[in-house]
């Protein structure tokens, strides 16, 4: 089983800890996000889940994360990190549903 570490998003947001003012992404995955930040990801990107895709991942990810690593844990290339899987797997579901 995975253990979740707290990872901060560009804000600082904790993304393991509901709080005032944020939703969990997809339901059951203990990840959260600004419900006004996901309001305004998902009026951008509707009918374009290539463009939800992209504006969920720089918004959990910054730029050196995503630099230095994988997306899936089965894609492990050698010197590159796994992203987190629990926020990885959100996204998906997240863009599944839509």
């Amino acid at each position: 089983m995975l253990r979740h570490v707290p990872t901060k998003d560009h804000y600082g947001g904790d993304h393991f800890t509901p709080g005032n003012g944020k939703q969990e992404l997809y339901a059951g995955s203990g990840v959260f996000i600004s419900c006004v930040e996901l309001h305004t990801i998902l009026a951008k990107s509707i009918g374009k889940p290539q463009e939800l895709l992209g504006q969920l991942v720089t918004y959990f990810f910054d730029d050196e994360t995503l630099a230095k690593s994988v997306p899936l844990q089965e894609s492990r290339a050698k010197g590159k990190n796994v992203l987190d899987q629990a926020i990885v797997h959100a996204i998906i579901g997240k863009i599944s549903v839509i």
